[in-house]
């Protein structure tokens, strides 16, 4: 009985602890994940959709995400596609996903979103964004992570508010051709997110054109 007595004692202890510690941390705008790197020297990332980074591996270099959405006209399947450069033009990395039946507003959105989670995957803390649809970039930069009626656009914010600085641009879709060609390739081959750690075939002389354009943006 007085096993059990103090269980229960240390049970409530623990519970009042975790509950204090959640409401500073709220208090103070920071992550669990956060606070419990000061406890861990390294930290598993298990699943895609969950953002975590090392403080103390984080990347002070900018880099370059160009995302594109494309949705099959007579289906309405949509998929999307992006690639992740340094500042000179060279791949970091690239990816696609096929959505299904989805808006091209939410395929580019999804398309930024995979991105971004990538570069905090990769520990980058500084990112620029190209997109090729004017109303995606008017809709992320005209809100915050606060007043947006999107789940996707305030996932998105989520992430920005740990990158510094960002910025979001519109480009012409002649300039965005690796993102496109990923796009497509997803509709074609109907497969859930792929990561690509070098250029897939047939996409080089694609990034080469882009290259020239994304060049002149980010000086």
């Amino acid at each position: 009985m007085i096993h059990l007595v103090i269980s229960a004692g240390m049970i409530r202890r623990m519970f009042y602890i975790f509950f204090v510690t959640a409401l500073l941390l709220r208090m103070f705008g920071l992550r669990l994940t956060q606070a419990l790197q000061f406890f861990s020297t390294s930290q598993v990332d298990a699943s895609f959709g969950t953002e975590t980074t090392s403080e103390a591996h984080l990347s002070e270099e900018r880099v370059y995400l160009n995302n594109d959405g494309a949705v099959h006209l007579d289906s309405g399947f949509a998929a999307t596609g992006g690639v992740v450069r340094d500042k000179s033009g060279n791949w970091i990395i690239g990816f696609h996903r096929f959505l299904g039946k989805c808006s091209i507003f939410d395929a580019e959105l999804w398309g930024i979103l995979d991105g971004l989670k990538l570069v905090q995957r990769k520990a980058y803390d500084q990112v620029i964004i190209f997109s090729d649809c004017l109303e995606v970039v008017k809709a992320i930069n005209g809100c915050s992570i606060t007043n947006s009626n999107s789940a996707i656009i305030r996932h998105i914010h989520n992430i920005l508010s740990h990158e510094s600085p960002w910025s979001l641009h519109y480009i012409p879709r002649e300039h965005n051709h690796g993102a496109d060609y990923l796009a497509k390739q997803a509709l074609l081959g109907k497969e859930n997110l792929q990561v690509f750690d070098v250029p897939p075939e047939g996409i080089h002389s694609l990034l080469d054109r882009d290259r020239t354009m994304s060049v002149i943006l980010t000086y």
